[in-house]
């Protein structure tokens, strides 16, 4: 579930108690910062110049859950080559709400959705 606290602020909840992702877009930057009971437990800084491709994707992981074969999805972009997850596990319309939100503060780069990535298999 995304809460939109304020014009340029949204928070995407994560699956684990307490935690929850706050990202802040400026007319310049991006910030994802990650929070777990009250806690910063990392923060993320992004040009939004260099920001491509915001899109919702699902997508299978490629390590972790990936043996269990669950598909994900959440908010993917593009930057410095680099493909970065945001409100991942969050409903698909509120990634559609945050991409929203995100684009009213800046124009960012988008792409449509794609068809889910297929994780290798570990299993001849």
């Amino acid at each position: 579930m995304i809460l939109l606290l304020a014009f340029s602020t949204v928070m995407a909840n994560k699956k684990w108690f307490g935690g929850y992702q706050r990202v802040t877009v400026t007319p310049s930057t991006m910030e994802v910062e990650s929070r777990l009971l009250g806690f910063t437990t990392s923060r993320h800084q992004y040009m939004n110049q260099a920001v491509r491709k915001l899109r919702y994707e699902e997508w299978y992981p490629q390590t972790g859950r990936a043996l269990a074969r669950a598909r994900t999805h959440g908010v993917r972009f593009e930057y410095d080559g680099v493909t970065q997850a945001i409100a991942v596990d969050a409903e698909s319309a509120d990634c559609m709400d945050l991409i929203d939100r995100m684009i009213e503060v800046f124009s960012f780069s988008t792409a449509p959705s794609s068809e889910p990535e297929m994780a290798t298999s570990l299993f001849p």
